[in-house]
């Protein structure tokens, strides 16, 4: 007869708990679509990214050069937005990721600050999907 230590049990609980806060607290996407630059007349070029949401820091790795930051998130959708300010330039992104149907979209924009007028403006259309480890 095999018998179970109760301390290996509550160990082993304590674990997995761990195990799924931490993966709730951060969510680890692939996702695909299309980049469309809306100066002239580009056509929507295929991209495929990995964006990381760090619910407890806050912050959405992958879309920009900015530090990213999640601006509301509920169990439906996430909205971010980033700015980043240089001597010549501001960059600017916002967007909002579903969580229901993975569908995100994005719009990143740069200015010149000296001119005053839009350099590029950028609109991302993805489906995002939690991503796995390949290894």
């Amino acid at each position: 007869m095999l018998r179970t230590c109760p301390s290996v049990i509550a160990l082993s609980a304590m674990a997995a708990a761990l195990t799924t806060a931490q993966s709730a607290d951060v969510l680890t996407l692939a996702c695909e679509g299309t980049a469309k630059e809306t100066q002239g007349n580009a056509k929507p070029q295929p991209i495929s990214m990995g964006v990381i949401i760090d619910f407890t820091a806050g912050t959405i790795v992958g879309f920009a050069d900015c530090p990213v930051e999640i601006e509301a998130a509920d169990g439906l959708v996430v909205t971010f937005s980033c700015s980043y300010n240089t001597e010549i330039s501001v960059m600017y992104l916002v967007g909002r990721i579903d969580r229901v149907t993975g569908d995100a979209e994005a719009t990143s924009m740069v200015w010149r600050k000296e001119m005053g007028i839009l350099v590029s403006e950028t609109i991302y259309a993805l489906k995002c999907r939690p991503a796995q480890r390949m290894f």
